[in-house]
């Protein structure tokens, strides 16, 4: 298929695994998104494999077609077309923290909270069905559509770049360098190359939701900024993210140093298990609500379904 059955109109996004436009179908007048990223081998992309196991999943970005175009320069392009979402839950997050600036007690609704992280989990719950591990989960890889402002209408949500996503096996050695640093479950951050899907629910959005802030910002002292050109070529903030984990969860005990020493580990097993951050809504707190999330065996998604703060919750 050519290019020219579309208009591009312009960039709306960038990354390691290619650049995101919006675009026009000339057939229909339809405005679509499309991933542009030149093409590898004679293959088609890992991305576009796990999109397409889990074409009609719901909470996941869908695949409308995936084509090939030519670049004036020869270079053969690999283009995904996708709906058109309205902005990412990075930019809603900080949407409304530039809202608190004005408003100090301005925060997210419980009810949105709930309806969001919702739709993650049952998006998350669908690709680890499928035999798939994101590997990069955070609020700009969480697409939002809106829907009509009236009350009690929350955004459809849909979880995107498949780009890292991978089917781990058990005894795979696979690369911890893995999922952006703030949102990097702690057996990534102390080298695990043994980690399974369970990383993908470490837990840090839900928390962002409510603070408006990445909870675990790790920084060597005295930079002022998260310079990920610093980070890959000398990985000096990278010790102090495990312990930004440690000053908001509370320091380990001897018990937990000991398992740390372990750590290339298989699961977070019960590090986090007494010193859990409890955030609250409605009086009920996230731990609560995981019920063992933190425990040597992190719980499968499918659990965190069925807990009692998603009863009665809708994705809809």
């Amino acid at each position: 298929m050519s290019l020219k059955k579309y208009e591009l109109i312009k960039e709306i996004g960038s990354g390691t695994f290619g650049r995101v436009w919006m675009a026009k179908d000339c057939g229909n007048n339809e405005l679509v998104a499309i991933k542009r990223r030149p093409k590898w081998q004679n293959v088609a992309s890992r991305e576009v494999e796990a999109m397409e196991t889990v074409r009609g999943e719901k909470g996941i970005i869908q695949i409308k077609r995936c084509f090939y175009s030519l670049t004036p320069g020869g270079i053969i392009m690999q283009n995904v077309v996708m709906p058109l979402m309205s902005r990412s839950l990075g930019t809603f997050i900080r949407e409304n923290r530039a809202l608190r600036k004005h408003n100090s007690a301005h925060r997210i609704s419980p009810e949105l909270v709930k309806s969001i992280s919702l739709q993650i989990v049952e998006g998350l719950a669908a690709l680890h069905l499928s035999g798939y591990t994101h590997r990069d989960l955070k609020p700009d890889n969480i697409l939002l559509m809106d829907v009509d402002g009236s009350e009690g209408n929350f955004p459809n949500i849909n979880i995107c770049d498949l780009g890292s996503s991978k089917k781990l096996m058990k005894n795979d050695i696979n690369m911890p360098y893995v999922v952006s640093r703030f949102y990097r479950a702690p057996e990534l951050l102390l080298g695990s190359c043994e980690y399974s899907e369970k990383i993908d629910i470490w837990g840090c959005i839900f928390a962002e939701l409510l603070a408006l802030d990445p909870i675990f910002v790790g920084r060597c002292p005295g930079k002022q900024r998260d310079s990920r050109v610093d980070v890959a070529k000398q990985g000096a903030d990278e010790p102090f993210q495990i312990l930004k984990i440690f000053e908001v969860l509370g320091s380990p005990n001897e018990n937990d140093i000991k398992l740390l020493k372990n750590m290339i580990p298989k699961s977070i097993n019960k590090m986090l298990d007494e010193c859990i951050f409890a955030f609250k809504i409605s009086s009920i707190s996230w731990f609560e609500i995981l019920d063992g999330f933190f425990t040597n065996e992190y719980v499968f998604i499918q659990r965190i379904i069925s807990k009692y703060f998603f009863q009665g919750e809708t994705a809809d």
